[in-house]
């Protein structure tokens, strides 16, 4: 996933909402061998938010690009 990446959430308490990666930050290592433990910045409704890799789907619209 990358910025600009339209993605769903789920295993949080805002699953089902759509919102846009606005941010990576640098990886840790644990993080760089294990993918779904990344931080992402994920600009919802509410406000900008920090999810890792493991909440995140990317949206279907994205997945044709």
């Amino acid at each position: 996933m990358k910025v600009g990446d339209l993605v769903a959430l789920r295993l949080c308490q805002q699953a089902g909402k759509i919102g846009m990666i606005t941010c990576i930050p640098e990886r840790s290592p644990l993080a760089k061998s294990k993918p779904k433990l990344g931080l992402y910045m994920v600009l919802l409704d509410t406000g900008n938010q920090c999810f890792t890799g493991n909440q995140l789907i990317r949206h279907r619209w994205m997945r044709e690009y």
